[in-house]
């Protein structure tokens, strides 16, 4: 029987504690042994609800335990960097949350850090991994739907609070580094390569100074934080075409439906989040 990696986890954030710590804990091949919190008492208090053996009150702590094998950072943007580099100055592999960082000069950094290190360390982006959007490639690159000539997308959702760290811009906040990063992945999967040109449109919100909207001229994926409290992907796309909606917006009972993909006759289910892409016509 395979050996269980051993993840300890940073903060206890809400998508950590929510979403990936017990999809880890499903997991034949991992689990949570460590989780840590600059407070004891929320790490404690985590560490019970979800039957975790260690509660630490500070990362250190946590990136110091011999036990771990691995670290899931999903600290707030900023933080992201920092963290991820200790992490592995520690000996941990690491999957850190998107993005990995705020800028291509951090993302560099990282690479060296990797290098010195020798450990892993990966950016937490489903995509790569999930069987809706693998199928996707494999549609594409089957030839499915002819030459691939343009994808579109849309992903949005209400943030009006100003309080809120996805609204702070020097915790990288905004659309852009929040959701729009979905969009500019996703279209570098399908196609399987860099743009050779990108074109962007940022406009701000006057009262907190926030890009709550990204669309791109070349490829229309408009990522939304303000503009309204719900945003359908409402696609008609001609044939031939591939529409998918974002398996977190789609309701439990019909993700396994929707990891096999059909072609352009199949409807959208409603969404907020949802991509699409044609072939030349």
């Amino acid at each position: 029987m395979a050996k269980k990696v051993r993840w300890g986890v940073l903060s206890t954030a809400n998508i950590g504690v929510k979403k990936v710590i017990p999809g880890m804990q499903r997991g034949t091949l991992t689990e949570v042994t460590a989780i840590a919190s600059r407070s004891l008492e929320a790490a404690q208090t985590a560490a019970a609800q979800l039957s975790i053996a260690k509660a630490y009150g500070s990362y250190e702590e946590l990136l110091a335990d011999p036990e771990i094998d691995a670290i899931y950072n999903p600290l707030p943007n900023q933080m992201h960097v920092p963290w991820t580099t200790k992490a592995a100055e520690a000996g941990k592999h690491v999957l850190c949350e998107k993005p990995i960082s705020m800028s291509v000069a951090e993302a560099e950094t990282l690479l060296a850090v990797r290098a010195r290190t020798g450990v892993k360390i990966g950016e937490a982006f489903m995509i790569r991994t999930y069987p809706q959007w693998l199928r996707v490639r494999e549609l594409i690159q089957q030839g499915r739907i002819g030459s691939l000539r343009a994808i579109m997308g849309a992903f949005s959702y209400y943030n009006v609070d100003p309080t809120n760290i996805r609204n702070h811009m020097e915790s990288g906040g905004g659309a852009l580094l929040d959701i729009g990063c979905y969009m500019v992945h996703a279209s570098r999967f399908a196609f399987g390569h860099l743009p050779e040109r990108v074109v962007g449109l940022v406009e701000r919100d006057p009262a907190m100074k926030m890009p709550p909207e990204v669309p791109s001229e070349t490829n229309p994926c408009p990522a939304c934080t303000m503009p309204m409290p719900t945003a359908l992907a409402a696609l008609s796309p001609p044939p031939p075409a591939i529409a998918t909606p974002c398996p977190c917006a789609v309701p439990r009972p019909q993700r396994a439906a929707s990891s096999g993909l059909s072609m352009a006759d199949t409807a959208l289910p409603s969404t907020r989040r949802g991509m699409w892409a044609r072939a030349r016509p």
